[in-house]
């Protein structure tokens, strides 16, 4: 999401804290994002991600089949409720990813630039400073 110096910044209530366990959380197998509409930390494991592509893959049915929905696809999976709560979250940051939801990279590996300057994010070792951190990577979107 690459945003200009001309976006106009918005009022978007984040918990700073969520947003820098986000930020510190060193397990590969999970990914956060970014609820840009409700300032939510949403955290999608790599199961799930699997699992997604999988009914991705069965919408598109085999040669000759009518596509079906995401909607319908997830009725016909033998997953428990709670999977399929979640299964549908995912679809919703896949469907809105870079308009509605953004990735929140972890903290030792995260650069971002803003007007030409590269940022970095505070070690695990400084996390004093990881505050400071979040508030300046979602005043690089344009949220504070």
């Amino acid at each position: 999401m690459m945003l200009n110096r001309d976006t106009p910044k918005r009022k978007l209530s984040v918990n700073l804290s969520e947003l820098e366990s986000a930020f510190e959380s060193s397990f590969e197998t999970m990914s956060h994002y970014l609820d840009l509409e409700t300032g939510q930390i949403v955290m999608i494991t790599e199961d799930i991600h699997w699992r997604l592509e999988e009914i991705y893959k069965e919408m598109q049915g085999q040669e000759g089949d009518e596509p079906i929905d995401f909607a319908t696809a997830l009725e016909q999976c033998d997953v428990p409720d709670w999977e399929k709560d979640m299964l549908q979250e995912a679809d919703q940051i896949e469907v809105g990813y870079g308009t509605r939801y953004i990735h929140v990279p972890e903290a030792d590996t995260q650069r971002l630039s803003r007007h030409g300057r590269l940022y970095r994010h505070c070690s695990k070792r400084a996390s004093t400073r990881s505050p400071v951190a979040s508030a300046q990577w979602a005043g690089s979107f344009s949220l504070l």
